[in-house]
């Protein structure tokens, strides 16, 4: 199981430990590319078995942010819709939803997340009700409320680049929701929103090791379908299918 949780961390290992040697090991091209431009675990972050993460974080010992995340980049090699992600166990996506939307308006605002991810905005909203920051779901319930009733994100996601750039960015000039990011920011999306969703990770610590075998299957099914020589399908998108089937 490379996700073990008491993985020792000798040299043959290392690389299994973190997502990137995750995705250069089953040959996935595609998260190769995402997670070396996203640079996590190339700006020189110790590698760590989930035990030691778990435990250094408990300790104060290891970065609260390098638990944080790791679990984003393990659950992002596989699908990433909400029902997928949900099939992982409520703290997962909890953590993994609110750190979505963090992500997204940290580096464009809410009129980059209406664009990418308009469809998580309700879960989000539950999640940050869980981490107990309900001023941080009340901006993201509003914020969703008027990018549906302006039609937001429902643009098509597919066709060359040239033209979901102008359409991305022509969303982004002409948004409505840009007054929402001041607001989440001073709801706590930064810093209250960050630190409730560590204490949550930490307190269900047992639930989240129960998902690593599956994390990790997905991961091996993901890359699977983009090794050399296999023509991708309509069926690679996503596995949501063969979840609900389950």
């Amino acid at each position: 199981m490379l996700i073990e949780a008491g993985a020792p961390l000798d040299a043959t290992r290392r690389g299994d430990l973190t997502a990137l040697g995750w995705a250069e090991r089953f040959g996935h091209r595609v998260a190769v590319e995402v997670l070396r431009e996203h640079g996590a675990t190339l700006r020189g972050l110790p590698d760590y078995t989930m035990d030691e993460l778990f435990d250094g974080v408990t300790a104060g010992t290891i970065e609260p942010y390098e638990l944080d995340e790791r679990l984003w980049e393990l659950v992002a090699l596989g699908p990433q819709s909400v029902h997928a992600v949900g099939m992982l166990g409520r703290p997962i996506l909890v953590a993994w939803a609110s750190r979505y939307l963090e992500l997204q308006v940290g580096n464009g605002g809410f009129a980059q997340a209406a664009f990418n991810m308009l469809d998580w905005f309700p879960t989000a909203a539950e999640a940050f009700d869980e981490l107990g920051c309900p001023e941080v779901a009340a901006v993201v319930r509003d914020a969703h409320e008027l990018a549906v009733a302006r039609g937001a994100g429902s643009e098509p996601k597919r066709g060359p680049l040239s033209a979901l750039l102008r359409v991305f960015q022509r969303e982004l000039r002409e948004s409505d929701l840009h007054p929402f990011d001041e607001r989440a920011k001073d709801a706590g999306l930064y810093d209250r929103a960050f630190d409730a969703r560590i204490a949550y990770l930490l307190a269900h610590r047992a639930e989240i090791f129960r998902a690593l075998p599956e994390i990790e299957r997905r991961a091996e099914l993901r890359s699977s379908s983009l090794l050399p020589g296999r023509t991708p399908s309509a069926d690679d998108e996503d596995h949501d299918e063969e979840e609900q089937d389950d």
